[in-house]
């Protein structure tokens, strides 16, 4: 039986047709980029200095230089002597002065250390912000617990600084502010409705500075009795930004919206191990490729097991069935990963793999070029690149230069945009053999 090689099968792009097909229309600005403490300190360095000698005359091609104990490198000789110089030394040999014999013969060029001197600079020292934190009640959704009252909300901070401290905690709740001094803060919560009420909260330090401002959505509401009896009182759920304490599921984190009370629906559930995500759907149209490729031989069966569309026929499905259960399920891990980098329920993301491609990795030709396991057309990807600033930063300087990228997705030339997009979506998609060999 031939398997998936594992190594084609990167996270990242699993992750990036969910851009496309569930979040990557509105991320909020949750929170500030927070504080950036900088000490300006004076270090000490030696600086060494080296010539670049000829060895067929002695001449002094070039004076460097380093602060490195060791002779100049590449980079050294490229931005101090020049690229004439650094082409010219490149393509000839490099004279070892601790051999007479080579350096009797040699046509190229030696170092020699001439001197060395102690210097200072100042530079500015990144030191660690202040933090706080919401300690979520234990009748959390996050705990799956309810309380028989109306909870406290606590707030924690940490100051890393050695002879800094917290010097207050203030925030507001449904617009009204709220102060605690010290490094710890505790606010008596209302029932609000099971849309929520804004939360904002940081922490200032003696430092002269606050900590990130954090902020986002708190919902209060009566968990209604279930029929066992059990969990009936008060429940508390957060969409908090850059902050551990978020108990939502799905993707309310991302649209900073509550889904309906209650328990979330099977398509929303978020297993973390890939066991749990484990199938055994019959996918017509995934056998159907299967027995076109060879990774199953159904000559057996009326027609080779296909139908006039390619999918398989019941016979055909029969004979593909192992295959069909181990390629549904073997990007279970990955789905996981993704789900915990993203926030996106690993079911939800699984389904819409199974909706969109059948678990088949390869292009499908249908109105458009489809690419990989979520189907991803050239229009898709120009419209991700487009709209997700975040992800364009980072997918284009590793195909286009920097300074290009800079100018932003809609400035870029026709054939810059259509690089990124056949690069992407190559990604996407998977090389596989036309046939069993």
């Amino acid at each position: 039986m031939h398997r998936v090689q594992r190594d084609w099968i990167n996270p990242i792009f699993i992750l990036a047709l969910l851009l496309i097909l569930c979040c990557f229309q509105f991320t909020p600005v949750l929170a500030d980029d927070g504080p950036h403490r900088t000490k300006a300190i004076e270090v000490e360095y030696t600086e060494h200095y080296w010539w670049m000698v000829r060895e067929s005359d002695n001449h002094v091609e070039c004076e460097l230089a380093v602060e490195q104990d060791d002779v100049p490198t590449f980079e050294d000789i490229y931005w101090q002597c020049g690229l004439e110089t650094y082409e010219t030394w490149m393509s000839e040999t490099v004279c070892e002065q601790e051999n007479p014999e080579q350096m009797s013969n040699c046509s190229g060029f030696y170092f020699q250390h001439v001197g060395e001197s102690r210097k200072s600079r100042v530079i500015d020292l990144e030191l660690p912000a202040a933090t706080i934190h919401l300690v979520p009640p234990k009748c959390s959704s996050l705990n799956d617990q309810s309380c028989e009252a109306i909870p406290r909300l606590k707030f924690i901070t940490e100051e890393p600084l050695p002879n800094e401290w917290t010097t207050q905690i203030r925030g507001t709740l449904n617009s009204i502010p709220f102060n605690c001094e010290g490094n710890s803060c505790e606010i008596q919560l209302r029932e609000t409705g099971n849309f929520g009420v804004p939360l904002e909260f940081w922490a200032d330090s003696s430092f002269g500075d606050s900590s990130v401002h954090h902020s986002g959505q708190i919902r209060v509401i009566r968990r209604e009795e279930s029929s066992s009896g059990d969990n009936s009182g008060w429940v508390v759920d957060f969409l908090i930004s850059d902050d551990e304490s978020g108990s939502s599921q799905g993707c309310s984190q991302i649209w900073l919206s509550f889904p309906p009370p209650g328990e979330p629906p099977t398509w929303l559930a978020n297993p973390d191990q890939a066991e749990l995500l484990e199938t055994d759907a019959p996918l017509y149209f995934l056998a159907g490729k299967l027995i076109q490729q060879g990774y199953v031989k159904a000559d057996q069966c009326e027609y080779r097991g296909l139908t006039a569309d390619g999918y398989a026929t019941q016979c055909g499905l029969e004979l593909a069935r192992n295959e069909v259960y181990y390629w549904q399920n073997v990007y279970d891990p990955f789905i996981v990963e993704a789900a915990q980098e993203s926030g996106i329920p690993s079911q939800l993301i699984k389904r819409i793999i199974n909706q969109e491609s059948q678990f088949w990795p390869g292009v499908i030709e249908h109105t458009y070029l489809e690419h990989g396991l979520g189907q991803l057309t050239f229009n898709g990807v120009d419209a991700t690149l487009m709209w997700n600033e975040d992800f364009y930063n980072e997918f284009c300087p590793l195909v286009l230069l920097e300074s290009a990228c800079e100018r932003g997705y809609p400035h870029l030339g026709k054939m810059e945009q259509e690089l990124l997009q056949n690069v992407f979506l190559n990604n996407t998609a998977i090389d596989l053999p036309s046939e069993l060999g």
